[in-house]
């Protein structure tokens, strides 16, 4: 694996000038984090990675380094990696997340041959620190973060760059499209570009203004493996699923919440002993959940309260980040989900992994 040749990259006045503010503050990182500290906001132990410094190793061989907000999103790449260091067995992987919780999680179920970090400020010392360290031979975005001053130094220094499972809201494109040209030029220095769908492409295209390539390949979450420590949890849904008919809503909203459990009280009508799986987006409204469940007359338990459910539970809340993998593994109906991702058909025919 091998960089590109370094080149000066053409960023544009909008992002030239975003950069030299935002160098300014600089001075204030430090300050900064350690006012979170004192919040309980950031590691104790590791509030310094944030600024480029760590005590971690580099591993030797190619490195390739992925980044993702939060839970969900560091989660959802473990099932990218272990397909990735199937098919190279020589790569190293270097994980980064911005939440204190993403770490926590992440840190407790890491994929062979992985690493985790929190990502630097997006600052020119903790940025320079971070790569001069890591030396990455491939940087991996996803979701809906891109990070202007680590992209653009990414760029000089001939590293190539790849979006994966991009995500931009219909408000944000419009927030992105008030910024001129500076996101468009900011996308136009990843080497590929992949979005979760077709609204998130064209946004992209509108933005780039060119025809700059954006391949539509859907989300990765149903890709994600299942975590370490839940055989117990694999094992008894592999049970439960063979005895009651069970679907799955996961990554939802209140929305796709309200659609599925009027459809789940009329298949009880007929199959009292069907089983849904709710996997909220935000597990903070679990409650919420449980109570328009209980309104419509069925039965309920929550993951963090019970290993599975009894038989006589007929809504089954997912309230727990990161175990995606394990509920697209334990539900053989997932309305849409082989829809919105290429991966979801081959991973849910292969053993658990983890």
């Amino acid at each position: 694996m091998t960089n590109k040749t370094p080149a000066k990259p053409s960023i544009g006045i909008v992002l030239r000038v975003a950069l030299m503010v935002s160098g300014m503050f600089g001075p204030l990182a430090r300050p900064h984090l350690k006012r979170r500290l004192a919040k309980g906001k950031e590691d104790p132990n590791r509030w310094r990675e944030k600024l480029g410094e760590t005590d971690a190793k580099r591993p030797d061989g190619p490195l390739i380094w992925l980044h993702g907000v939060g839970v969900g999103e560091v989660m959802a790449l473990r099932g990218l990696i272990q397909h990735l260091a199937h098919e190279r067995p020589e790569l190293h992987f270097l994980v980064t997340s911005s939440a204190r919780s993403s770490g926590t999680v992440f840190s407790h179920n890491l994929p062979p041959r992985t690493q985790h970090q929190y990502l630097p400020l997006d600052l020119p010392g903790p940025v320079a620190r971070f790569l001069d360290f890591w030396r990455p031979d491939l940087a991996v975005w996803s979701d809906q973060e891109v990070w202007p001053r680590m992209a653009v130094t990414l760029a000089r220094r001939g590293i190539a760059q790849a979006y994966v499972a991009a995500r931009i809201t219909k408000k944000s494109a419009k927030t992105k499209s008030g910024f001129g040209d500076g996101y468009g030029n900011l996308y136009r220095l990843l080497d590929l570009r992949h979005a979760q769908d077709d609204r998130t492409a064209d946004a992209m295209r509108r933005l780039m203004g060119d025809d700059s390539t954006v391949h539509v390949t859907g989300s990765i979450k149903a890709a994600g493996a299942p975590l370490a420590h839940d055989p117990d949890v694999t094992d008894a849904f592999a049970k439960i699923t063979t005895l009651r008919r069970t679907w799955l809503v996961a990554s939802s909203h209140p929305a796709d919440e309200a659609v599925a459990l009027a459809a789940h009280a009329l298949i009880r009508k007929t199959d009292p002993d069907a089983l849904l799986i709710v996997a909220p987006r935000d597990i903070c409204r679990a409650d919420e959940i449980a109570k328009s469940s209980q309104s419509q007359g069925m039965t309920v338990a929550k993951r963090s309260d019970t290993l599975h459910p009894n038989d006589d539970i007929a809504v089954y809340i997912a309230d727990t980040y990161g175990e995606l993998g394990t509920w697209y593994r334990a539900a053989p109906i997932v309305p849409n989900t082989a829809r919105h991702c290429r991966w979801a058909k081959s991973i849910k025919q292969e053993p658990p992994l983890g």
